[in-house]
C-alpha cells in the first residue's frame, strides 16, 4: 500500500473497543453528562445501586469529570457503610421525623426507670417519665407542628428557624420557652440524621441559644429561721431543713421513704435512677435535719413516705401551704427551690470543697453548680474587708521589717558612719 493510502487508512481508522481489563468494574456506578439551559456545558449525574438493589441517580453538581467520579465513590462508600440517606430523604417532612422520634424518646425515658427499687419509687419515676414526654409532645402539637410539620426536612433553613424565633417573640414568649422548643426540634432532626439508613442527609444549623434570665433567689439564715418559726406543718419543717442544709430537690424529698433514712448512722440514701441525674447519693445529715426528720418518721413503717399530711396522706402538692407560709414569714415570692441555692451557697462559704458539695446537692456539672452559688452585696462587702485587712497586714509587716533593719544598722555603727561620710561630701 502506498504512503498516501496508509495515511488515509489511519485517518479513517475507527476507535478500538475498550479491552476487558479497561472496562469499568461492576458495582462502581456510572456517570452521564446532562445539559440544561442553566448549564449549557453540562453537569455530571451519577448512577449506582444501594444496598436494597434500588438504582439511585444523584446530581453531583460537578462539571469536571474527575470530581464527579470522586463524588460517585463517596456515595458508594456511604452505601457500603450504611450511612447513605434514604431515597425518600428529599421528600421526608418534619412530621415524618417526629413520629419515630416520639417513639424513641418515650422508650428512652421508660428505660431509665429503675426496677430494683420499691414499687412506690418505681411508680413515681414512671409518672415523671410520662410527664416529661407530655411536655415535649405538647410543644410539638401546640407550636412546632404548625410551623414545620408539613415542610420538607431538607428545605428547612437557618432563616426558617430565625423566623420562628421572631414569631414566638412577637407572641411575648420567654427566651427559655423558645430555647426548649428549638431543643426539641434539634433532637428530632438529629435522630433522623443518625438513624439507619439516615432519613435526612443533613441537619440545619440552629441559631445560638437565646439568653435566659437565671433566677438568683436564695434565703438567708434569718429568713430560714423565720420560715421555721411560722411553719405549722411538721412535715414542712423537715422538708425546709433538708432543702436548706443539703439542697435536696423537691421531688427527691416528697418521694422519700422511711427505709431510706438511717438515724443510727445519720444518713439519707437515694436510689439509683431515682434522682434527676440518675446517680445514687448517700448523704450525712446535720443534727438539725436529723432531729426534724426523726419527728416526721415517728410511728411509720419502712415503706411509708417521710412527708405526709397529718401522718397519713402523702404530700404531693403544697403550693398553697408554701404561699401562706412565705407571706406569714415576711418573705413573699420566695420559691421552695431557692432553698437549694441557699444550701450550695452555705456549703461553699463553710469551706466545703466543690466536689464534696456537688455530691451532697446532686449537681453533675461544675457550671450548673456555680450558677447556684449566688453572690450578693454582703459577700462583696466581706471581700472588701478581707482585701483591706490583707493590705494593712502587709504594710505593718514591711514597717516592722524596716524598723528591725534600721535598729541593726544603728547597733553596728554602719548608719552613723554613712551619715558622717555624706556630711563631709
Amino acid at each position: 500500500m502506498s504512503t498516501l493510502g496508509t495515511g488515509i487508512a489511519k485517518v479513517l481508522e475507527l476507535p478500538k473497543r475498550r479491552q476487558h481489563d479497561e472496562r469499568r468494574a461492576y458495582g462502581t456506578g456510572s456517570l452521564w453528562l446532562r445539559k440544561t439551559k442553566a448549564h449549557a456545558e453540562g453537569v455530571y449525574w451519577v448512577r449506582f445501586y444501594d444496598t436494597n438493589g434500588r438504582q439511585r441517580a444523584m446530581n453531583s453538581h460537578e462539571t469536571d469529570e474527575n470530581r464527579a467520579w470522586k463524588f460517585l465513590a463517596k456515595q458508594i462508600g456511604k452505601t457500603e457503610a450504611g450511612t447513605l440517606p434514604s431515597f425518600r430523604a428529599q421528600r421526608t417532612t418534619v412530621e415524618d421525623l417526629w413520629k419515630p422520634f416520639a417513639t424513641s424518646y418515650k422508650a428512652d425515658l421508660l428505660a431509665k426507670v429503675p426496677t430494683d427499687v420499691p414499687a412506690s419509687v418505681r411508680q413515681w419515676r414512671e409518672e415523671v417519665a410520662e410527664r416529661n414526654f407530655r411536655y415535649v409532645e405538647q410543644r410539638w402539637i401546640a407550636h412546632l407542628k404548625n410551623a414545620f410539620g408539613n415542610k420538607r426536612a431538607a428545605m428547612v433553613t437557618t432563616d426558617d428557624l430565625k423566623d420562628y424565633i421572631l414569631h414566638r417573640k412577637n407572641q411575648k414568649v420567654g427566651n427559655a420557652v423558645i430555647n426548649r422548643e428549638l431543643a426539641v426540634l434539634r433532637r428530632i432532626f438529629t435522630l433522623g440524621y443518625k438513624s439507619t439508613p439516615p432519613k435526612i442527609d443533613r441537619v440545619p444549623i440552629f441559631p445560638e441559644r437565646l439568653p435566659e434570665n437565671v433566677r438568683q433567689g436564695f434565703a438567708t439564715q434569718a429568713q430560714y429561721e423565720a420560715l421555721q418559726e411560722n411553719c405549722s406543718h411538721l412535715w414542712l419543717q423537715g422538708a425546709l431543713a433538708a432543702n436548706y442544709f443539703l439542697g435536696f430537690r423537691k421531688d427527691e424529698l416528697l418521694n422519700l421513704l422511711v427505709r431510706q433514712l438511717n438515724f443510727e448512722e445519720g444518713t439519707i440514701s437515694l436510689y439509683r435512677g431515682a434522682t434527676k441525674n440518675g446517680e445514687p447519693r448517700r448523704v450525712f445529715m446535720p443534727e438539725q435535719v436529723r432531729m426534724r426528720l426523726a419527728q416526721c418518721c415517728r410511728g411509720k413503717g419502712p415503706d411509708d413516705f417521710v412527708f405526709t399530711w397529718n401522718g397519713t396522706r402523702r404530700v404531693k402538692d403544697f403550693r398553697r401551704a408554701w404561699t401562706d407560709l412565705t407571706e406569714t414569714a415576711g418573705v413573699p415570692g420566695l420559691h421552695f427551690h431557692d432553698l437549694r441555692r441557699s444550701a450550695v451557697r452555705g456549703m461553699v462559704r463553710a469551706g466545703i470543697t466543690e466536689r464534696v458539695a456537688m455530691q451532697i446537692s446532686g449537681h453533675k456539672t461544675s457550671s450548673v453548680f456555680q450558677r447556684y452559688n449566688i453572690t450578693d452585696e454582703s459577700d462583696l462587702a466581706s471581700a472588701a474587708k478581707l482585701i483591706e485587712g490583707k493590705h494593712k497586714s502587709s504594710t505593718s509587716h514591711v514597717r516592722r521589717r524596716a524598723g528591725k533593719i534600721k535598729h541593726k544598722l544603728s547597733t553596728n555603727g554602719i548608719l552613723t558612719r554613712s551619715r558622717n561620710t555624706i556630711k563631709s561630701l
